[in-house]
């Protein structure tokens, strides 16, 4: 195998790397904390990739610049694709919570408890959330009633990736 095409393929091995580990953390030590498992398995594998950028550069007897210039690329590569498997386990949780720290950045002078609440309140994203997917066709209303529409792809794929993810890391939510 060329130096080339070894350093093509490292961010995805690296981040094969990653996963195991995140893996092994999630389940072992972190039981149910699967973000503090990523940021240990991240650094873990971060620090793999470096040693194992170095051996493979000593291997074929890379040019430094080369080397240098090769695995920086990659790392930047295995950032995105790290930022992308973290991303895609956390970002339903995420995504209330930075609702309400933004909110809370944007006021002068803080906000109350009763503020947040009248802001950010379960009944307005309910009913956000119940016109959309009645927009879509994923709800159908008949007799005050809410039933599901045809188009339910989603719930189809939100359920396979809750099984994956109970199946991979023995939860289903990203923190406890």
């Amino acid at each position: 195998m060329s130096f080339r095409i070894a350093a093509l393929i490292f961010p995805f091995v690296h981040l094969i790397v990653l996963f195991l580990i995140h893996l092994c953390l999630s389940r072992i030590f972190f039981s149910g904390s699967v973000l503090k498992a990523f940021f240990v398995s991240f650094t873990v594998s971060s620090i793999s990739f470096a040693a194992s950028a170095a051996m493979i550069a000593l291997h074929y007897q890379a040019p430094a610049a080369d080397a240098i210039a090769l695995f920086a690329g990659d790392f930047i590569i295995f950032l995105c694709i790290s930022f992308t498997y973290i991303d895609s386990l956390s970002i339903g949780v995420w995504s209330i919570r930075i609702r309400i720290l933004d909110e809370i950045c944007n006021s002068k002078n803080g906000l109350t408890l009763d503020q947040l609440l009248q802001i950010y309140n379960a009944r307005s994203i309910a009913d956000m959330r119940i016109r959309r997917l009645s927009l879509n066709g994923q709800l159908v209303e008949k007799g005050g009633r809410f039933y599901m529409g045809g188009k339910n792809r989603q719930l189809l794929m939100a359920k396979a990736y809750l099984f994956l993810r109970r199946i991979l890391f023995g939860d289903s939510g990203i923190t406890k």
